[in-house]
């Protein structure tokens, strides 16, 4: 009698999470003064109401600054690294089970609940607040290197996972400095998780294809 599958855990809990956080970032930044009264209007979309083609512009800005990000993850991916090599064991343990074998939708779903949650809290409510309550070099310096760090902890499910999520979440926010455009940042944020995510399945499969043609080149050949 074959073993029945476990039942797939529901992504539902984890985009919730991700959505409560950005809630959560809101309310901290109205707390801290940042909305509607922080006159934040230069950091753009949504702390003002922008035009279509602003909208567009700024999507069209977060794609294109993901692209760096991603050449750079992938690059040191391939070092030949043990932290590196326990990163993707931490992936194939505890990633892999809960995304596999689910489509395009869902993967979106996940890296745009990320994406919008995640840049809510710690580059609306954490960056900006320092920036807003220390003027200059200074709230700028701070706003950076504390929010890297702290999403750097948040994320540090390995040492290395939590120091490439700590340099991502540099760039994030010097991207935010740059474009003065939160949803650029929340753009990039979310396509470079999707990207890694589909990319995490594609390889997944690639894997199972090879360990199922080796496995059917070992049989022994069935006798006429």
């Amino acid at each position: 009698m074959e073993e029945e599958a476990p039942p797939r855990q529901s992504l539902a809990p984890l985009i919730l999470f991700e959505i409560f956080f950005g809630a959560i970032g809101v309310g901290l930044a109205w707390l801290l003064g940042l909305w509607p009264d922080g006159r934040l209007e230069s950091l753009g979309w949504p702390y003002h109401s922008a035009s279509i083609p602003d909208i567009a512009r700024d999507i069209l800005v977060g794609l294109i600054w993901s692209i760096p990000l991603l050449i750079v993850v992938n690059l040191v991916r391939r070092l030949p690294w043990k932290s590196i090599k326990e990163l993707e064991e931490w992936s194939d343990r505890f990633l892999l089970p809960l995304i596999r074998d689910r489509g395009l939708i869902a993967m979106a779903l996940i890296a745009a609940s990320a994406g919008l949650g995640e840049e809510l809290f710690f580059r609306w409510a954490m960056q900006t607040s320092f920036v807003h309550h220390f003027p200059g070099p200074w709230g700028i310096g701070l706003g950076l290197a504390v929010t890297s760090l702290v999403f750097g902890l948040l994320h540090a499910m390995t040492p290395t996972y939590g120091l490439i999520a700590g340099l991502l979440g540099l760039a994030l926010g010097i991207e935010l400095l740059v474009t003065e455009s939160l949803l650029a940042v929340i753009v990039t944020h979310a396509f470079y998780d999707f990207v890694v995510l589909v990319s995490a399945l594609i390889e997944d499969a690639r894997r199972e294809a090879r360990s199922t043609t080796e496995a059917t080149k070992s049989e022994p050949p069935s006798r006429a």
